[in-house]
C-alpha cells in the first residue's frame, strides 16, 4: 500500500428504497482537486438470506426522493449484474469508472438505481444504506 494513499467513506446525500429497488447518490465533488481518485466502489448492504443478482444502473436524469413514487428517473441499460450468495452481507460494485464525472461535472451526478433479482428476499430498508469507498492519492 502507497503512503500517501487515502481512504474515504462517502453516505448517500439522495437515497430511497422502495421493496427490492434503491435509488443513491452520492456527492464526492468535495475531494480535494489535487488529488487523484485511484478507486471507487459501492458496498450495498443485503437483506439476510439474500440469493440472487443486483442490477445496477447510472441515473441520467435529475430526481427527487419526496417525488420519486410519481416520477422515476430515467437510467441506463445495466452496468453491472452481481450475484449475491446466500451469506454474502454486501453486494459492492467498482465504479471507478464514473469517479470524474460525479466529482467534476457534479450536474451529470445522478447516481445509481439497484435493482435486487430474489425471489423471496427481504426488502431493501433506509436503515442499511449503501456507502461508497473511494482511495485517492
Amino acid at each position: 500500500m502507497n503512503m500517501l494513499e487515502k481512504s474515504m467513506l462517502f453516505v448517500p446525500n439522495r437515497f430511497f428504497a422502495d421493496g427490492h429497488e434503491m435509488y443513491v447518490s452520492f456527492n464526492i465533488a468535495g475531494i480535494p482537486r489535487d488529488m487523484s481518485v485511484t478507486a471507487m466502489t459501492i458496498m450495498i448492504p443485503l437483506p439476510e438470506h439474500t440469493s440472487g443478482m443486483l442490477h445496477l444502473h447510472e441515473i441520467t436524469q435529475g430526481w427527487d426522493e419526496q417525488l420519486i413514487q410519481t416520477a422515476r428517473p430515467a437510467h441506463s441499460l445495466s452496468m453491472s449484474a452481481i450475484p449475491t450468495p446466500a451469506d454474502l452481507q454486501e453486494g459492492s460494485c467498482v465504479l471507478t469508472h464514473l469517479a470524474y464525472s460525479w466529482r467534476f461535472r457534479s450536474l451529470e451526478n445522478h447516481g445509481v438505481h439497484i435493482i435486487l433479482e430474489s425471489p423471496g428476499a427481504a426488502p431493501f430498508t433506509v436503515s442499511h444504506m449503501p456507502y461508497i469507498l473511494i482511495r485517492t492519492l
